[in-house]
């Protein structure tokens, strides 16, 4: 685990130390959690902070929380970046097809699906049955963290459900009504779906905005629009063909499929995993984490070095 403070007693790993930390009750929502920031307000919950400070997405131009930000500085949700970075296609060694791994184990990859299904059972301190687990940490069951999420009801149809997000005077919407209420007539589908982009022509739907998007036909297929933001290796492709694109590795110098691309460049599936398994205090923060570089003062972890794995 990793160690965050020094106690008298030692090393105190990060979830001993969240125990000893006073929870408060968010000034939003009301729940009483681990405050994640303090405002003149009062204290936040994490699921608040993050849909306060969410912005319009400089692709899709839905409201959501900030993933990440472009050269330009503009706001990326986390849809739109996964579309950009998802991971390959690698045979999972239970269902034997070809999905993107959700964890590797010594035997190889396994898919969601199931690495779900070889979850632990656990008796559930909540609820007190026998099911798969939920929360590792608290050994809580799927069933009963599904029902941990804030619910309160609903401004439009006044149902108590989970809220989905926020309007722009903190009155809280459950996801079906927030679907209903985004809906439009496409543009280009004519069907009634969330709004995914405007332009003069109207609203757009996810689907058929990647087909009319504004920007430069594709370098390889040349018959859909490109992505707003160019490849690494500044040729300027389509979603479909920059997931499929074989880059060489900033790393390790192989040509394959970027895993990840970090602020050296794309990074193959194997250097991705070598970071992963490699683990050493960090001469920054020493904290035991996953070696990102390596440093003349000593090993860098990812978060100091301001990356992430999702």
């Amino acid at each position: 685990m990793k160690a965050t403070k020094n106690s008298p007693q030692g090393q105190v790993c990060y979830t001993c130390h969240r125990k000893t930390v006073p929870r408060e009750p968010c000034w939003m929502c009301g729940k009483v959690v681990l405050a994640a920031a303090h405002t003149e307000e009062g204290a936040w919950c994490e699921r608040c902070r993050r849909t306060h400070l969410a912005e319009p997405c400089s692709r899709c131009g839905q409201t959501a929380p900030v993933t990440v930000r472009d050269d330009e500085k503009r706001p990326v949700c986390r849809r739109c970046w996964q579309r950009g970075h998802q991971r390959p296609l690698r045979r999972c060694i239970d269902c034997g097809e070809d999905k993107p791994a959700a964890r590797l184990i010594e035997d190889g990859p396994l898919c969601e699906k199931c690495d779900n299904r070889r979850a632990p059972e656990v008796l559930c301190p909540r609820c007190g049955k026998t099911r798969k687990v939920g929360i590792l940490s608290t050994g809580v069951c799927r069933a009963c963290a599904q029902q941990a999420g804030p619910r309160q009801p609903c401004h439009n149809c006044g149902r108590t459900r989970l809220v989905a997000y926020r309007d722009a005077d903190g009155e809280p919407w459950c996801d079906g009504c927030r679907r209903q209420t985004l809906a439009e007539p496409c543009s280009g589908c004519g069907v009634h779906k969330v709004v995914c982009a405007r332009d003069h022509n109207g609203p757009w739907c996810k689907a058929c905005w990647e087909v009319v998007r504004p920007g430069p036909p594709c370098t390889d297929c040349g018959q859909r629009p490109s992505m707003s933001v160019p490849a690494t290796d500044g040729v300027a492709r389509c979603v479909p063909c920059y997931l499929a694109a074989q880059v060489p590795c900033t790393r390790c110098g192989t040509t394959a499929r970027a895993e990840r691309h970090w602020p050296e460049g794309p990074v193959c599936l194997s250097c991705v995993d070598a970071v992963r398994l490699t683990h050493e205090h960090c001469h920054c923060c020493g904290q035991l984490a996953a070696v990102f570089r390596r440093e003349p003062a000593g090993p860098l972890c990812p978060d100091c070095a301001g990356v992430t794995f999702s």
